[in-house]
């Protein structure tokens, strides 16, 4: 990722969220260090022919592959840059989004310069630069140098996505310089009366004769300082690619492409906060999501991801807002995996998400059927999650003996396949929430055999909108800190929470990656950190612990049945 600078024109308040656009000095800097990137780039490139063979399925991976040469070297690059968290910076947009792998290094903090989004223009780029932009640069043939042109083509692509992509940072500008016109025109959904507002033909004509300039004085050879026009073995002027062919290219190409991106996200730029949840839909995540924020009268858009990875990804990368996790069922005990993801590494310039609430959500289990007519005696195939089956597992013994019970990978996938075999001899354990997402009748609720069984959710936003907090009387902060190698450093702190009459709900220790056999310690405890107790035991902690992050304070949102 890189900085994108600190000087804004405006602060907003959008839904919680502080957007703080670049200042137009900002963006015409940027911009035209991406104009030397791209003309070189293409230089670079315009040296190899065009080489079809590295753009062609199969053609140099073998048969077996579906992948080009070039998607290929493409992906696995994209890979090992998203190791080093270039995919979390939010003017960097993957062409393989779904093959690249987790940061090892911790996510960095960006100020919100756009609105959280998915936008991503990279397959119309891949196709313009294939058809369009390659043959107008590059001589026609085979010249047989398929990994130098692939590994220009990859600088290359980078680079014109990156401008492309960079329309969103001067749209949020334009908006913020005009908030009821534009504002105005999006609510009525007219991308036209946009496009034409943003277009400014003088400002236009002046980029491109600078990249005109700049394609000139780069494409010539200098010899002892003085730039010389290359010239072919007629005295013609020659260039390493045409000045007029660049400019071509951002004329019929870049700036289009870059107005349609920015007109998308103007277009998505009022609309509800989204929010990350383990899927599919219909999960008790899901359900979480919805009750949690339904219950703060707010409209989100809830997203469903893979894993809980994905989850966290989403909420560090700007892809949305806020993040549903849950961290602790009333029965199964705390959820180890995503504390690993909370409490990140032990650094204390790594960043880390903010608890900003938390929801206890019921846990409560009906029978899912695809026929409105299906009785219970009817059902010879249920469907569910292994924890779905052990926490129905008296009531269907008693009531379905028996019966098969085909194992799913989620509650969500066994009404998926319900609904799919449309039958009445089977049925689904799951949520009112499923049947809804799924379109499958209620034929029995309540069938669960706990009736305290909850699982508890945190919501969690990015650090670097973490709002001022107050507190409200029934709050709970958490706390995330490694400790001195001393003996009794843990007693001693437990003791001055103890001392300050400050009461701790949990403690955990949690493996500090990258350390083997080092462990952080997560606490909760009830009280704000601006409660003077609060604020007194960390103050005291810190003789014995090691970067003390808190992690949140928050008002508790509902209460346990428990």
């Amino acid at each position: 990722g890189i900085d994108l600078g600190r000087r804004y024109t405006n602060v907003t308040v959008m839904d919680g969220i502080s957007v703080k656009a670049l200042s137009l000095g900002d963006i015409r800097s940027s911009l035209m260090r991406q104009e030397e990137t791209i003309i070189f780039a293409l230089i670079e490139r315009a040296q190899f022919k065009q080489n079809p063979a590295i753009y062609e399925s199969g053609k140099l991976l073998g048969s077996g592959s579906g992948d080009s040469f070039l998607s290929f070297f493409l992906g696995e690059t994209e890979k090992v840059h998203s190791l080093v968290r270039r995919y979390t910076s939010p003017d960097e947009h993957p062409f393989f989004p779904s093959r690249i792998l987790s940061p090892v290094l911790p996510p960095m903090q960006y100020d919100y310069n756009v609105v959280p989004n998915k936008i991503n223009f990279n397959e119309r780029v891949m196709h313009v630069y294939l058809n369009k932009i390659l043959p107008r640069i590059c001589e026609d043939g085979d010249d047989f140098n398929y990994g130098s042109a692939a590994t220009c083509d990859i600088a290359a692509l980078q680079a014109i996505s990156k401008r492309i992509h960079f329309g969103k940072f001067v749209a949020e500008s334009k908006f913020q310089q005009s908030r009821a016109k534009y504002s105005d025109m999006i609510q009525a959904g007219d991308g036209e009366a946009i496009l034409e507002t943003l277009t400014n033909q003088a400002v236009e004509d002046k980029l491109l004769k600078r990249v005109f300039d700049k394609a000139i004085a780069y494409g010539r050879d200098l010899t002892a300082g003085v730039p010389e026009l290359p010239a072919d073995d007629e005295g013609e002027c020659k260039f390493r690619v045409e000045p007029e062919a660049i400019v071509s290219l951002y004329k019929d190409i870049l700036i289009p492409l870059t107005k349609q991106v920015q007109v998308q996200y103007l277009l998505q730029r009022l609309r509800a906060p989204r929010v990350a949840f383990l899927g599919p839909a219909g999960s008790f995540s899901h359900q979480a999501a919805r009750e949690y924020f339904g219950a703060c009268n707010a409209d989100v858009e809830c997203l469903p991801q893979k894993t809980f990875a994905g989850v966290f990804h989403a909420v560090m990368s700007n892809e949305v807002l806020f993040g549903i996790i849950p961290t602790e069922n009333s029965v199964g005990g705390k959820v180890h995996q995503v504390l690993g993801h909370l409490t990140g590494g032990p650094d204390s310039d790594a960043m880390l998400p903010t608890v900003t609430g938390d929801w206890y959500l019921k846990v409560r289990h009906c029978v899912l059927t695809a026929r409105p007519d299906v009785q219970l005696a009817d059902i010879r195939r249920v469907y569910s999650h292994p924890q779905g089956f052990a926490q129905c597992n008296r009531w269907l013994r008693t009531h379905l003996p028996g019966v098969e019970h085909v194992e799913t990978r989620s509650t969500s996938h066994a009404g998926e396949l319900v609904k799919e075999q449309g039958g009445g001899d089977c049925a689904a354990i799951g949520s009112d929430l499923l049947a809804s997402a799924y379109g499958l009748h209620v034929l029995q609720r309540d069938v669960h055999d706990d009736n305290l069984n909850e699982t508890r959710f945190f919501c969690i936003r990015k650090d670097s909108l973490r709002p001022v907090s107050v507190a409200a009387g029934n709050d709970r902060t958490v706390v995330l800190f490694g400790l001195k190698n001393q003996a009794g450093s843990l007693a001693s702190v437990l003791a001055i929470f103890a001392a300050n009459g400050v009461n701790l709900s949990t403690i955990e220790s949690v493996k500090s990656p990258g350390k083997p056999w080092e462990y952080n310690f997560f606490l909760e405890m009830e009280g704000h950190v601006t409660d003077a107790a609060v604020k007194a035991s960390l103050d005291e902690s810190r003789q014995f612990t090691l970067n003390v992050r808190v992690l949140g304070s928050f008002q508790t949102s509902n209460t346990s049945s428990s």
